[in-house]
């Protein structure tokens, strides 16, 4: 339990920290092959989760995120998913 209460904090830290990076690095592009539509969480936006549009090269870095998620994981049965795809609108990937 110990075990467990200790990985839950470091998971903890490590998605708030990655998540108060920087914003605008995760965004910039020169063109539309550039973005890429991101799951943001454990559940997918189909089952409460969330999506974002960032640059492919931060997308390598939330699936890689994504991999750490546990199996027993609830989420709750709420589409969230809002985004069509991702352009590189003003050098930034926004949903469009």
């Amino acid at each position: 339990m110990v075990i467990l209460r200790i990985f839950l904090i470091i998971a903890a830290g490590f998605i708030i920290a990655f998540y108060f990076r920087s914003g605008e690095v995760f965004i910039e592009c020169k063109n539309d092959k550039d973005c890429s539509k991101v799951e943001t969480m454990c559940c997918y936006c189909n089952m409460g989760g969330t999506q974002k549009c960032v640059n492919s090269t931060e997308a390598v870095i939330y699936s890689k995120n994504r991999e750490s998620c546990s199996e027993d994981i609830r989420c709750a049965a709420v589409d969230n998913c809002n985004i069509n795809q991702c352009s590189c609108v003003g050098g930034k990937c926004l949903a469009s």
